[in-house]
């Protein structure tokens, strides 16, 4: 708390002493300074220009302070770090001081609605909004980093859900003799052939199904091989020479 109105106070200061040193300069302009010097400026010369400097930013903190600080205790509350939040309430209470003046003139004194004037009062109040973000606005509303017990509840940490411990289930001796003793599976059923399956199985003769069991060219064991007609037809050809040859020959030996 203490650091934070310290902080907010400088800031006040140097933003009203920023302010009054744009009053002046903007009066007594760099180039004008520069020529007025041939060029050099010395020691007496910044001494002069600090001096008016601190009296403008006097004459501004007076006026300012209030509204400065109803900005200031605004932006802690809503942590405004915007650059252009402070800008606008600087132009803001520029423009107040201005229309406060214009309101204290008296009757046939030099007035100050002109330009000249409005552009010094906004220099003015854009050096002191620019001052005070510099010193105090862009941290406002504290560090962001806090403890746990500072949050409000609803954006208090939760804590992390505990994992359950994995449950392993142990047999007793028992349990695992009865297990192995039961089967492990039902044996697979065939299932039982369809009617005209069974029918086609039955009308089927023995030698048929054998050859169809066996590989072609190798007869069943047990099973006479039927009879090839070609080869039946050769045997009976040679038969039929030999007993030709046969014939000749008890022929020739006959006187």
């Amino acid at each position: 708390m203490i650091g934070t109105l310290l902080r907010v106070f400088i800031g006040f200061v140097l933003a009203a002493v920023a302010a009054g040193l744009a009053l002046v300069l903007h009066a007594d302009t760099p180039a004008e300074i520069m020529a007025r010097t041939n060029g050099s400026v010395t020691t007496d010369v910044a001494m002069s220009i600090g001096e008016l400097a601190l009296k403008a930013g006097t004459h501004i903190a007076i006026f300012a302070a209030p509204f400065a600080l109803i900005v200031a205790a605004f932006g802690e509350w809503q942590r405004a770090r915007s650059l252009w939040f402070y800008l606008v309430a600087g132009l803001a209470i520029a423009a107040g001081g201005f229309m406060a003046q214009h309101a204290s003139e008296a009757a046939g004194q030099q007035t100050v609605l002109n330009d000249y004037a409005m552009r010094a009062f906004g220099i003015a109040g854009l050096a002191a909004g620019l001052v005070y973000w510099l010193v105090a606005g862009r941290c406002a509303g504290g560090s962001d980093v806090r403890s746990g017990s500072d949050l409000p509840a609803s954006k208090a940490p939760e804590a992390m859900p505990k994992a359950k411990p994995a449950v392993t289930t142990e047999t007793s001796p028992r349990q695992s003799a009865a297990e192995r003793a039961q089967p492990s599976a039902a044996p697979a059923v065939k299932p039982a052939p369809s009617a005209a399956a069974a029918a086609t199985a039955a009308k089927t003769p023995p030698v048929a199904a054998a050859e169809a069991v066996k590989p072609a060219g190798k007869p069943a064991a047990g099973v006479a091989a039927a009879p090839d007609p070609a080869k039946a037809d050769k045997t009976s050809a040679a038969k039929a020479a030999a007993a030709d040859v046969d014939a000749a020959t008890e022929a020739a030996k006959k006187p």
